[in-house]
């Protein structure tokens, strides 16, 4: 082989272990401390999704892991997507929340005569969001007319008009149907 082959080959290996070592380790790494939308639902770590629909105008879910985190966001509607890659997955919920409704307000979803909607799908860390919603609220003044309500996860697969026959399949139907919006899928409507 000649020199010129051999620096060739050489540097396409140098590329080639750059790049896998980007996909396999940088870019994980990066998702998991800062939180990212574009990773799919692992049902595994589900302990808890509440919703929220402020005013009919933004409809999104948060789901809570274990260690009481924000660890996957669902986007119902395309303005919730104002919260898509702000690096809300992987903090606690009292971060989270506080991301949440700064992100909410800086976008003018929430004003004095806005209704939120807190639904909740069992009560796994409800009361946590719950009292975060409440108290960033609160410190900044709001007076936000706050509706509370129970679902189950079959009656909100009926809304979506998607499939799913247990927890882990609605779920996962779920988070195709919110990659639609987030613009990783196809858009729904």
């Amino acid at each position: 082989m000649s020199n010129k082959t051999k620096i060739f080959l050489e540097i396409i290996i140098v590329i080639g272990l750059f790049t896998w070592y980007t996909f396999q380790e940088l870019i994980p790494e990066l998702k998991k401390e800062y939180g990212s939308s574009d990773t799919f639902l692992n049902t595994n770590s589900y302990q808890n999704m509440i919703e929220l629909n402020i005013d009919n105008k933004v409809d999104f879910a948060i789901l809570i892991n274990s260690k009481k985190n924000i660890y996957h966001l669902f986007f119902f509607d395309e303005n919730s997507t104002c919260l898509y890659n702000e690096g809300i997955e992987n903090k606690s919920i009292t971060k989270g929340i506080n991301s949440i409704m700064s992100i909410l307000y800086l976008n003018n979803y929430i004003n004095d005569l806005s209704t939120i909607t807190i639904t909740k799908y069992n009560n796994n860390y409800y009361q946590e969001v719950n009292n975060e919603i409440r108290k960033y609220l609160t410190t900044n003044n709001n007076q936000v007319t706050i509706i509370e309500q129970d679902k189950t996860l079959e009656e909100r697969r009926k809304e979506l008009n998607i499939r799913g026959e247990n927890e882990q399949s609605i779920l996962e139907e779920m988070d195709y149907y919110s990659k639609g919006y987030s613009g990783i899928g196809n858009k729904k409507g």
